[in-house]
């Protein structure tokens, strides 16, 4: 009512009310009702202060099942409660990797909103935090059935990042300890004969078969390049 008749009054009782909420312990059921509200804030009056405080005031704990049951409709979400997700998870990686991997199931393409947190995702954190759990969300996308083109070129592009960026961490690690680490090309034609698929490239992970995080990403493009969705849209596919 404050919103709607616009009563500056009412807002700041509202707002007082709401901030008292916040200093109780609140479990999930009281974080949604809580968080609804702010947003109503945020996006009605354009006003960011109570989110940023529940943010603040909750983002330091464990906020897994909250965040689980806020994605469970999660193609009705809007980029800003998907960002507001990713500031409560921070560095849960396993959490963001596995709602990919739930909101493709039964899916026959990418959605607007799974690449728009794909986009937003830390992914070279997310490959060296869980390179399985990576893995087996590149393997699902790859065998959508109805993947354009734009958007297996979208996920390629994305890997070539997630490589750039690695590589670029590797480097200065290298450089940090004096050291550098150079491909073995033979190992490398080697590898890539043995990996037709991006279980070929787990297994071989995890059975030590490489020795570089680069020459894992290397393998998951090389795979993605060439077992793309559909074999007579190979020609198309392209990585600027």
């Amino acid at each position: 009512m404050s919103v709607v008749f616009k009563v500056e009054w009412l807002i700041e009782v509202c707002c007082k009310w709401l901030s008292n909420r916040m200093k109780q312990d609140m479990d999930d059921d009281e974080k949604l009702f809580v968080f609804e509200e702010c947003l109503y804030i945020l996006q009605k009056l354009k006003q960011s202060d109570m989110m940023d405080v529940l943010v603040a005031k909750i983002a330091a704990i464990d906020n897994s099942s909250f965040i689980t049951q806020y994605f469970q409709e999660f193609d009705k979400l809007d980029t800003v409660q998907i960002e507001l997700m990713l500031k409560l998870g921070k560095s849960n990686s396993e959490l963001f990797l596995r709602t990919v991997q739930q909101n493709l199931i039964s899916k026959h393409e990418l959605g607007e909103n799974i690449k728009y947190l794909l986009q937003k995702m830390n992914l070279p954190f997310c490959y060296e935090a869980n390179i399985e759990l990576y893995t087996a969300m590149l393997d699902t996308i790859s065998n959508l059935e109805d993947i354009s083109v734009a958007d297996m070129r979208f996920v390629l592009q994305l890997t070539a990042e997630t490589i750039r960026l690695i590589s670029l961490r590797n480097d200065k690690r290298d450089n940090d300890r004096g050291t550098r680490v150079l491909f073995d090309e033979k190992k490398l034609t080697t590898l890539r004969e043995n990996c037709q698929t991006l279980k070929d490239v787990s297994d071989a992970a995890s059975n030590d078969q490489v020795t570089s995080m680069l020459e894992v990403v290397e393998l998951l493009l090389w795979v993605f390049y060439n077992n793309p969705p559909k074999s007579d849209e190979m020609d198309h596919l392209s990585v600027h």
